[in-house]
């Protein structure tokens, strides 16, 4: 009766050590994947281009683009979605194409973002590699850029 109660307790402790090395796991990923992108910096980009289905802005003002590029670089964060499309599908609203431009000598190079809403949450997705979340005053940001440039 006492090896079969501590084959037991054995066999929990097994599984809940496999269990939180598993999250453990996921989350170090998901950690990793704001890691991995990169920081995007001031000097480097040449413009960003913010359109929707009616509206195209051309923002190249530095204080706009530092504002950007802190919204991108800090403030976004991972979620447990995936990206699976070359553009969103599933959201309500405007649909926010962010175009960040890097000056690479003779080479143009664009980082293509996207910002909606979905329900009560705000979202920035990079097609085919993360979907982060943002407040709703940086998605407002977007948007009045988009209609008072």
């Amino acid at each position: 009766m006492r090896s079969n109660k501590f084959m037991n307790i054995k066999t929990c402790t097994i599984v809940a050590s496999i269990a939180l090395i598993t999250i453990a796991c996921i989350l170090f990923s998901m950690k990793n994947k704001k890691e991995d992108f990169e920081t995007l910096k001031l000097e480097e980009i040449s413009n960003i281009k913010l359109s929707t289905d009616s509206n195209q802005v051309l923002v190249d003002d530095a204080q706009k683009l530092e504002r950007i590029l802190f919204i991108i670089n800090n403030k976004m964060n991972i979620t447990s979605y995936e990206s699976i499309d070359d553009t969103p599908t599933k959201f309500k609203g405007k649909l926010i194409r962010i175009e960040i431009n890097k000056n690479l000598g003779k080479d143009e190079y664009g980082n293509i973002f996207y910002a909606y809403k979905k329900g009560n949450a705000y979202y920035i997705e990079k097609p085919y590699y993360a979907i982060w979340t943002v407040e709703s005053l940086d998605y407002d940001y977007f948007v009045n850029l988009l209609t008072n440039p």
